[in-house]
């Protein structure tokens, strides 16, 4: 009776998590609660519920994080990044903090912690002269509706909020740190497409 329980246990935990929403690691609710010191700027994530029509056309709904609270301490004002329309799942929120010296390396705050390491979708970080930080903001958001993912790329302070690339799966971004680009790696049929763009 006890192993029937807990095959029944990780069962439902399965289901659970793929009903979730979101994919490859991005069920769980993204919390984002940071200090930025170069413009002195506090971001904090808003939540709220995301309906969405399931595969069987089923009605489901998800807490999930939609928006990002962009404060100015010098200023004391705020404002939401996103407009009221947005209606994404934001599932990774990171930004370059500091240069390291002593390991060659850029320092990322992230909030996920997909991307803490050169094992996750930071790569080529290592090596790297001595340079400036780069001054915007990387979110990525998933459609429940269509089934994507999209990198958006902002100043730190919120300025020039644009859509940076759309892409089907998390494991096809790449951040080129050491060449400061973005890949998308994607295998096709007729083989695996490369697009890179400067960041």
């Amino acid at each position: 009776m006890k192993k029937i329980s807990v095959l029944f246990l990780i069962m439902f935990t399965l289901i659970i998590s793929t009903q979730a929403g979101g994919g490859r690691g991005y069920s769980r609710l993204l919390d984002i609660d940071e200090f930025e010191q170069s413009f002195n700027y506090y971001y904090k994530s808003v939540k709220d519920t995301i309906s969405y029509l399931n595969e069987k056309g089923k009605e489901k709904s998800v807490i999930a994080t939609l928006n990002v609270v962009m404060y100015s301490i010098d200023k004391d004002s705020s404002f939401y990044l996103f407009d009221n329309t947005f209606n994404e799942k934001i599932v990774s929120f990171f930004y370059e903090s500091e240069y390291v010296a002593n390991t060659k390396s850029i320092k990322f705050v992230d909030c996920a912690n997909k991307y803490a390491s050169d094992d996750g979708n930071i790569r080529n970080n290592r090596n790297i002269e001595e340079r400036s930080i780069c001054e915007k903001l990387f979110i990525v958001s998933y459609s429940y509706k269509t089934k994507m993912y999209t990198l958006w790329t902002c100043h730190k302070t919120g300025r020039e909020l644009k859509q940076f690339c759309v892409f089907n799966s998390f494991g096809v971004l790449k951040v080129d740190v050491f060449n400061q680009n973005i890949l998308t790696v994607t295998e096709t049929p007729n083989g695996i497409i490369i697009n890179k763009k400067a960041y």
